[in-house]
């Protein structure tokens, strides 16, 4: 989510975009790639590079990371495994 209010911010390869929209919304929107690891995020599963789960950091193939919520550590364990 965007510091902005009713904004989303996308983090595309080679650019950011920002647009109005809820993230349960788009959410309902997406398919099987991608996992909502926090209330603020929704990442990409095959743009993880790493996962620590102790400091519960996802760190993303363009060198961002992003973090992960205690209750739903468990699900993005199991959603990386499949």
């Amino acid at each position: 989510t965007s510091g902005n209010i009713h904004k989303v911010l996308l983090h595309a390869r080679k650019r950011i975009i920002e647009f109005s929209g809820q993230l349960k919304d788009i959410e309902k929107q997406l398919d099987y790639r991608f996992y909502r690891c926090h209330r603020s995020y929704i990442i990409n599963k095959e743009n993880i590079s790493e996962v620590d789960f102790d400091k519960l950091i996802v760190y993303m193939n363009n060198g961002e990371s992003c973090p992960v919520s205690v209750r739903l550590k468990k699900g993005l364990k199991k959603a990386i495994r499949n």
